[in-house]
């Protein structure tokens, strides 16, 4: 694997940065607890719009694909104050314009994780005891449409922090990872149907999926990133291949990611460094400071 080395900083928020996300277009969008979210042009490396959404803290980002144009792009937020927000972007490479198209009052508590399934142009939110799932349906009078909840709106949450959602099966299906039961519960999407869960040792801090390794990645908050694979068996439908170690000294939940190539893990941790796993090797391949 190449190694990483830094490129370029950019430096423009007040406060911690909670998440972040690239589009295919060349941008960077983040968000912080100074309840801002930037925009960064990758070719220009400079800030090209600043949103203050009043969502409080951000904590969920993720861009949306809907009859885009080279000019136009979908952007969708999550804040502390449980709201998810929809906006169009447009502009150039060096200006950008944000509308608002949507806001919804989906939890009492903050969004944790924003996933989008574009070939269905279905969103998945998650947040306290409950995953929300929304149609874009960019062009009509309300362009977030929900879809179902569970539990329903209608009962009680669960008493558990839903931490995040992964689309799998071709976006035909979804995982959903929870911090405190320390379980993952997987339903098909048409129709809505529970297919399996299974119960972990160790809470779940954090978790990625790569649909076309059939491999998830789970930050298990005592001694590292436990590596899954899926399998057809009906009594252990997630086999833990490995775990790659990693010192823990906090009860702090940190990101994980695979690479484009599904070789490599990404973690964060502790301490200030942005760790690189070799996953069939279990192997740190690199540490990178981050202060």
């Amino acid at each position: 694997m190449n190694k990483f080395y830094l490129q370029r900083s950019l430096r423009g928020h007040k406060a911690p940065i909670n998440c972040m996300c690239f589009s295919e277009e060349g941008y960077l969008a983040s968000g912080g607890d100074d309840g801002h979210i930037m925009l960064w042009s990758m070719a220009e490396s400079s800030e090209i719009l600043r949103i203050r959404p009043k969502q409080g803290p951000i904590t969920a980002l993720k861009w949306a694909v809907g009859s885009l144009t080279s000019a136009e792009n979908f952007l969708l937020s999550g804040g502390a104050d449980g709201t998810m927000q929809l906006r169009k972007l447009s502009g150039d490479k060096v200006s950008r314009t944000d509308v608002l198209l949507s806001i919804q009052t989906v939890f009492p508590g903050a969004v944790t994780s924003i996933e989008v399934e574009d070939t269905q142009g279905i969103i998945a939110a998650t947040g306290p005891g409950r995953v929300v799932l929304f149609r874009l349906a960019i062009g009509k009078l309300e362009p977030l449409q929900c879809l179902l909840a569970d539990p329903p709106f209608s009962q009680d949450p669960r008493p558990a922090l839903v931490i995040s959602t992964h689309f799998f099966q071709k976006g035909k299906s979804i995982l959903a990872s929870y911090l405190d039961s320390r379980e993952i519960v997987a339903w098909s999407i048409s129709p809505w149907k529970e297919l399996w869960r299974q119960k972990f040792g160790n809470r779940i801090g954090s978790s990625a999926y790569s649909d076309s390794l059939g491999s998830l990645l789970v930050w298990n908050l005592v001694d590292g990133i436990d590596v899954y694979r899926l399998t057809d068996n009906p009594t252990c439908h997630l086999l833990l291949i490995q775990t790659l170690r990693i010192k823990i000294r906090r009860n702090r939940i940190c990101d994980v990611q695979f690479d484009h190539t599904g070789e490599f893990a990404i973690s964060g941790s502790d301490n200030g460094e942005l760790h690189l796993w070799n996953i069939d090797s279990g192997q740190l391949d690199q540490a990178l400071c981050h202060g």
